[in-house]
């Protein structure tokens, strides 16, 4: 059956009138098999329908705030993590709530036999009102007297038996309501394939940083930047030289932004060098003793590259040794055990020692054996 009504397609909303009536087992074992059958389907298909349109909804809310956060960071350098996590976090909150209002909400609500009916009616005058009807008076715990002639009554049901039997769900309830978020999520889908195929390193980036905003990851220019040597170990107090290599000319600044032990983050002006290669520019920095490890990023213009570490180690130097030595038997000497300062170790010929030494790298000594000749 079809209508001519213009909310065809149109998905029924709350209980409507008769949600007091006997609903569930009870009234569906009252009623004739066919309408209750014919019902049962319109509800599943509204279900589903509400379940694509929920679904679609949530898409295009969650793609779109991914590609407004994406934008954002885009053209402003956002040097905090925190804030690209707050973004991220008022994006999930939104979607979240989109899912709850266009999706969970829509689904835990009651279609009811009689609400279904009445607006299959409203949109069909011709039935007029005999599903509805039917369902009142067979359901209804009314007396006898009140609800009228049986014979009517059962006049009416076959009717109405006729009337869902007619009925298509499919016809009834379209897609159509689903088409604009169809529309929206393919737009933005494919907006973001593009955005892969033009730039596909920085797309990455972007996407990193708007799906994991803790992630230690570069900018969407930071593909421009060329950071020696990124993550290093070096010994205590030895010359640390960082070199910035930027694919662009003209580059006036470059900065080196380090973040020490205290955790506070401080900004130095690289120095600019010479570069053979045309197009590209050169900026160092030089640490002539580095005493403690800290961890650095550079930024040129727009481009901000991510954190690198770095890391430093005392040298395996002997902090002290121990000595025992056991004597040759003409000496008359008893063993002994010292601890000295490293230097010459002085015994009479044919003495066994035992050296221990420990360094400031390790925390276990190591031990050698040998005789003195």
């Amino acid at each position: 059956m079809s209508g001519q009504d213009t909310t065809k397609g149109a998905v029924p909303s709350g209980d409507g009138a008769g949600a007091t009536k006997p609903q569930g087992a009870q009234l569906q074992a009252q009623l004739p098999r066919a309408i209750v059958e014919k019902l049962n389907l319109l509800i599943r298909r509204i279900r589903r329908i509400v379940l694509v349109r929920g679904l679609l909804t949530v898409a295009a809310v969650a793609m779109g705030s991914l590609l407004v956060l994406m934008a954002i960071d885009a053209s402003v350098v956002m040097f905090s993590r925190a804030l690209r996590t707050a973004f991220s976090l008022c994006a999930l909150l939104v979607t979240a709530a989109v899912a709850w209002w266009s999706l969970l909400r829509p689904l835990l609500r009651k279609h009811t036999l009689t609400a279904v009916a009445r607006h299959l009616e409203i949109r069909h005058p011709e039935l007029e009102e005999r599903i509805s009807s039917a369902i009142d008076l067979l359901g209804s715990r009314d007396s006898a007297a009140m609800k009228g002639s049986e014979t009517l009554i059962a006049e009416l049901a076959k009717a109405a038996e006729l009337d869902a039997s007619a009925v298509s769900p499919q016809v009834e309830f379209t897609l159509r309501t689903a088409k604009p978020y169809v529309i929206a999520v393919a737009s933005m889908l494919g907006v973001v394939l593009l955005l892969f195929v033009i730039w596909p390193t920085s797309t990455s980036r972007l996407l990193a940083r708007v799906l994991v905003p803790y992630a230690n990851v570069g900018n969407a220019y930071s593909s421009l930047l060329t950071v020696v040597p990124g993550n290093t170990r070096i010994a205590f107090g030895d010359l640390l030289v960082v070199k910035a290599g930027v694919q662009a000319s003209g580059v006036s600044r470059v900065e080196l932004l380090r973040v020490g032990e205290s955790g506070v983050e401080t900004v130095e002006r690289m120095a600019r060098e010479e570069d053979p290669s045309p197009g590209n520019s050169l900026f160092t920095m030089k640490f002539p003793s580095v005493e403690g490890g800290f961890k650095y990023r550079v930024r040129a213009g727009n481009a901000l590259s991510e954190y690198y570490l770095v890391r430093v180690e005392r040298r395996p130097d002997v902090e002290k040794i121990k000595i025992s030595c056991v004597y040759p038997e003409y000496s008359g000497l008893a063993p002994t055990t010292n601890e000295v300062v490293p230097g010459d170790i002085a015994a009479p010929a044919g003495s066994k020692l035992k050296l221990s030494a420990r360094s400031f790298t390790s925390a276990r000594a190591c031990a050698s054996a040998f005789a003195l000749s």
